[in-house]
């Protein structure tokens, strides 16, 4: 019988290739765990889901009570309403959203607010999702 020579460095190759693949995976899982533990805090936005409806403050629209009774409200959902303002409308922009946010207050939700200032158009709207920290 005739032994080739070749089947060394192919059973050779095969096991470096191996001891490769199984040190990259484990590489991968440590760099993976160190970038989380690195990550720190999460931010207020990274705790909230996607919009599961969204509320413009635009003329022929209806008032925000009106629209969270037209919704199917579940406890778990928080209200976040984002106003933009120039300096001019600072004070009726903040007005709406308090009074928005009263609404909203009076029929259970959690309320969010974000404030954006010096925007060239003024706008306030409201949105409801899955707050993920609860």
């Amino acid at each position: 019988m005739i032994r080739s020579s070749s089947t060394r460095w192919e059973l050779l190759l095969a096991d470096l290739s191996l001891i490769l693949f199984i040190v990259s995976l484990a590489g991968l899982a440590t760099a993976e765990t160190h970038a989380n533990s690195q990550a720190g805090p999460p931010s207020p936005s990274d705790n909230d889901a996607p919009s599961q409806a969204i509320y413009r403050n635009v003329a022929g629209a209806p008032q925000l009570g009106e629209w969270l009774d037209s919704q199917m409200l579940d406890p778990r959902l928080t209200l976040t309403i984002r106003v933009e303002y120039s300096g001019a409308s600072k004070a009726a922009s903040l007005a709406r959203a308090a009074a928005m946010a009263g609404e909203a207050t009076r029929r259970g939700l959690p309320v969010h607010t974000v404030l954006v200032e010096n925007v060239e158009e003024s706008a306030i709207m409201a949105e409801l999702a899955f707050d993920r920290s609860h």
